[in-house]
């Protein structure tokens, strides 16, 4: 899953650097400079845990509380 997203060209520059995803244990923080980038990315993140028989909790940790 991490590298369907990374591998995509969705995110944003940071420090002269191309950043899309963070990752550390189980928890994932996508970046992107646009609302359409972000649900690409999403996108592409749901399509590879369909194909790995996974699924992911979007509601846990939401920083605006939505």
């Amino acid at each position: 899953m991490i590298r369907a997203v990374v591998q995509s060209n969705f995110g944003c520059y940071m420090f002269n650097s191309f950043v899309n995803l963070l990752a550390y244990a189980d928890d994932i923080v996508l970046l992107a400079p646009s609302w359409q980038a972000l649900q690409n990315l999403i996108n592409i993140l749901n399509k590879a845990a369909d194909i790995a028989d996974l699924s992911f909790n979007t509601k846990e940790n939401c920083l605006y509380g939505i």
